[in-house]
């Protein structure tokens, strides 16, 4: 059973990269310490995910812990390339500015 749980975990990864990328990218702080927002990362990211679908309201975790896998994946993929994408239009209008 537990084979069938990491075939399927590797195949989500697989399917939505831009949530699980693997990278170094602040791992460390300038000293070779391990950065306590990596830290913070990696041990709540599960929690993260379920207070992002439920926008932050505790009440709402249950009702999103039963939706499909897929569903909320896809949500979330959506949230964050539309994040970026309001990342760059705010970086290009201050440019445009000076």
């Amino acid at each position: 059973m537990l084979l069938l749980f990491f075939g399927f975990a590797d195949r989500l990864s697989e399917r939505y990269p831009d949530l699980f990328e693997q990278g170094d990218d602040g791992q460390y702080d300038g000293k070779g310490n391990i950065s306590s927002q990596y830290n913070f990362e990696r041990k709540w990211v599960g929690y993260n995910t379920i207070a992002v679908l439920s926008e932050n309201n505790i009440l709402n975790f249950d009702a999103v812990t039963r939706l499909p896998v897929h569903q909320c994946l896809t949500f979330l993929s959506y949230k964050k390339d539309l994040a970026i994408l309001e990342q760059e239009q705010i970086r290009k209008a201050s440019k445009m500015k000076f």
